[in-house]
């Protein structure tokens, strides 16, 4: 059957969890993800956040398009968005997912909960490590408290400590301060284009739109990112025709189209000024790469190093 779309994950609360947010073992993804009829193995973008610790064993996941390898002791953090699936490996560890708007005003100002986002897997050094571990320890045992505190106090100790968490994340090196920080004008439009899926491409829509002038966007995204506002524009529409291109079976035109172009030449002229080659041939290119990754001849007998049975994962 062909693919069509890139399956939007919104946040579902199970019976039982805590408004906005909620935490479980990595090995109850599988189970999660049956229930809501999700292929973990498929394109997903979430509307909310993933954060994942790998305790033991190893779990493949791909971000949009970036090939990672979560090992014992690693973290990473899923924003709301990002196009992902998961690969193979078997791993035992933690998922947290929660809501945007869960934390507090001076959580989201002292970490990256916005753009631009750290990418890839984070491996703290030993005493970071040991005190991001007894804090998780501390939020899935107030998590698991649920019937003996009151509701009101149990939502506020697991905000904080998934808050402690999160931003003693959000400044291991390089993992600094995400620059968007105060940024409200960059904020808004980095929002208005996501909303969009970039298919308007001209910053003085969206500047009409938020209320600014387009020198005030492109001062904005300049601090923030070191791109002028149509620079960054132009590198959210490429990265969502990468999504369709790889995720989905639609037409180099249908994604023209679905992106704002008036015609497919001038988005193949687009695409090839900045990503070197045709939409249709990163598409061959790209899918050839991923049937490679999956697909790796071993010896007669011989279980591939790291091979397991599906990783599990969960919206």
């Amino acid at each position: 059957m062909a693919k069509q779309r890139i399956v939007t994950l919104p946040f579902r609360s199970r019976p039982g969890a805590l408004p906005g947010v909620d935490v479980f073992d990595l090995d109850a993804l599988g189970g999660r993800a049956a229930e809501c009829g999700i292929d973990l193995h498929g394109p997903m973008r979430a509307e909310f956040h993933h954060l994942v610790c790998v305790r033991s064993g190893s779990l493949r996941i791909t971000v949009d398009g970036n090939d990672h390898t979560m090992r014992p002791d690693t973290w990473l953090w899923l924003r709301p968005g990002q196009v992902f699936h998961i690969g193979t490996g078997a791993a035992t560890g933690t998922v947290c997912v929660f809501q945007p708007g869960f934390f507090d005003r001076a959580t989201v100002s002292g970490s990256p909960v916005g753009p631009p986002r750290p990418q890839g897997p984070m491996l703290p050094a030993e005493g970071e490590r040991r005190a991001l571990e007894q804090t998780l320890c501390l939020l899935q045992d107030a998590y698991a408290r649920t019937g003996v505190l009151p509701l009101d106090a149990q939502v506020e100790i697991v905000r904080h400590l998934l808050s402690v968490l999160v931003l003693r994340l959000s400044h291991l090196p390089p993992h600094q301060q995400a620059r968007s920080r105060g940024n409200r004008v960059f904020l808004a439009f980095h929002q208005a284009v996501e909303n969009s899926s970039a298919t308007s491409r001209r910053v003085d829509e969206y500047a009409r739109a938020l209320g600014y002038s387009p020198r005030t966007l492109t001062r904005a995204v300049l601090a923030v990112t070191g791109r002028t506002a149509k620079q960054y524009l132009n590198d959210c529409t490429l990265l969502e025709a990468k999504r369709l291109l790889v995720h989905t079976d639609l037409s180099a035109a249908d994604i023209a189209r679905r992106l704002g172009f008036a015609t497919p030449s001038s988005f193949a002229k687009f695409f090839r000024q900045r990503a070197g080659c045709a939409p249709t041939d990163f598409r061959t290119q790209a899918r050839g790469a991923q049937r490679v990754r999956r697909v790796r001849p071993t010896e007669p007998g011989r279980r591939q190093p790291g091979a397991g049975p599906p990783g599990r994962a969960s919206p």
